[in-house]
């Protein structure tokens, strides 16, 4: 699949206005102690709702029959997920256990306070990595709003293993790619192989979650103005999608080309 350039809400009977993300927003930010609420704070509910708009769109034919367990993976301060909580969730008739996890302390500090204070007893928060955390259970939705560099690699490695059916991840401050730039003969011009190596390395991490099962596309989920890193993943876990085999294939190939896309300590073959 290519990558789906964001016009509108994904069609769903259900809509979410910007308005009631502002107003969750407001009071999530009045929760966590803060007394103003200004253009940052704004900018961030803008992106929010509109990775929510995807929530409603991939979780459309989610089971309503039990609470369904969320990992939010690099969560910083949760605003997705207490949006989600508050809002989306609900909209859609869904229960869920929400698990954040971020490795800064401070940050799960305040993810609990705003839980506290909002009697959100359904959310946990963890201060660990990701790969070290013990998780509740089986996970059914996995979510990453830009994680940082190699904590989107550590969150897909993570929920894939954890067997999520529904993963969604947006990118963010790509690591570099120093090494295949000569050998295929790419201008050495800076600027070029900067945005190059981003692309290389989310088509890396498309390949290696259709490889795990999952039928993948990459949307640009919101437009420039909300936010210049737009390019969600979104996967689920299905018979339907390319053949593993034929993936790992086609990442292994790539990386041979390009050996920085291998994750770090792995060698594709």
């Amino acid at each position: 699949m290519g990558i789906a350039r964001y016009r509108k809400a994904p069609p769903h009977a259900v809509r979410i206005s910007e308005r009631e993300v502002l107003e969750a927003a407001r009071r999530i930010r009045a929760a966590e102690g803060a007394a103003t609420f200004g253009r940052r704070e704004r900018k961030k509910a803008l992106e929010v709702h509109r990775f929510g708009e995807q929530i409603v769109f991939a979780l459309r034919g989610a089971p309503r029959s039990r609470p369904l367990a969320i990992l939010d993976g690099a969560c910083g301060k949760s605003h997705l997920s207490f949006v989600a909580r508050l809002l989306v969730l609900p909209a859609l008739g869904i229960r869920a256990r929400i698990v954040g996890v971020d490795e800064v302390p401070q940050r799960i500090a305040t993810c609990r306070r705003i839980a506290g204070r909002l009697e959100l007893d359904d959310m946990e928060f963890h201060a660990a990595r990701l790969a070290d955390v013990a998780l509740p259970g089986p996970v059914d939705v996995a979510w990453a709003l830009h994680a940082c560099g190699p904590a989107t690699d550590q969150f897909l490695d993570r929920a894939i293993a954890a067997g999520a059916r529904w993963i969604l991840c947006v990118p963010c401050c790509h690591r570099r790619i120093e090494r295949g730039f000569e050998e295929a003969g790419v201008p050495a011009c800076g600027r070029l192989r900067s945005r190059l190596s981003d692309v290389l390395l989310d088509a890396a991490r498309f390949l290696r979650l259709e490889a795990a099962g999952y039928r993948v596309d990459a949307v640009e989920f919101a437009g420039g103005d909300v936010t210049p890193r737009n390019l969600m993943l979104r996967a689920e876990r299905t018979v339907c999608g390319r053949p593993p085999a034929d993936a790992a294939e086609r990442l292994a190939r790539l990386a041979r080309l390009f050996p920085d896309l291998a994750p770090p300590g792995r060698t594709l073959r």
